[in-house]
């Protein structure tokens, strides 16, 4: 069983830096850096010293300088933010963020008309809502020239569904643009990370087919 959580753990580290050195663009990623922050201790947590080691060696293969940082408690949100903005301010070529609040995964589609995305937009971005468009899912699909097929799970459980959430607002602009949509409501699930695990798989395989190309 430990072989194959570790399996596991080395796998979606892989995943995560590929991912990362592949979004900014280069072919060779030599000398560049990435900044992986995980959202527990490795020392004295099998499962978080096991991220790390992975995280090492996916590092070394594929020949990028790894800045791995971690809050000093699991669960440390807070301390996991400051870190990353310190670190970002340093300057990174990429990130890969296994983040310490779950609520991280939910899909919010609009975020410009949310209070969850507001908040972040204005600490972030400023209170100037004409650049929130640029981050925006909604504002993105509606001036999109290249329709490439987006993958949307959401749950139908989740207790932030009509405030935060607000999947259908996706749906209506996708039907409107004539945008590529599956949008797929899962009975019974939240955003936590059961919900995650449940679906990852099927996010990798539709999003690797289509950014390949």
């Amino acid at each position: 069983m430990k072989n194959l959580t570790r399996k596991i753990v080395v796998f979606f580290t892989a995943i995560f830096l590929s991912i990362s050195v592949g979004s900014v663009s280069f072919a060779d990623g030599h000398g560049k850096k990435i900044l992986f922050s995980i959202k527990g201790p490795g020392s004295g947590n099998p499962f978080w010293a096991s991220v790390t080691k992975g995280a090492e060696e996916e590092a070394k293969k594929l020949g990028v300088k790894l800045i791995l940082i971690a809050p000093p408690q699991e669960g440390d949100v807070q301390a996991q933010i400051n870190q990353v903005e310190d670190q970002l301010a340093k300057g990174v070529d990429a990130l890969a963020l296994a983040p310490g609040d779950p609520n991280a995964f939910a899909p919010i589609v609009a975020p410009s008309q949310v209070p969850w995305g507001k908040k972040a937009f204005t600490h972030y971005l400023g209170e100037t809502e004409t650049l929130w468009k640029s981050y925006d899912a909604i504002e993105l699909i509606k001036n999109a020239e290249v329709h490439l097929p987006i993958l949307v799970d959401q749950g139908t459980a989740d207790d932030f569904l009509e405030e935060q959430l607000r999947p259908k607002l996706i749906s209506d602009i996708c039907l409107e643009q004539e945008y590529p949509l599956t949008l797929n409501l899962r009975e019974g699930y939240d955003h936590s990370y059961y919900f995650i695990a449940s679906f990852i798989e099927k996010h990798i395989e539709f999003h690797s087919k289509f950014l390949a190309k």
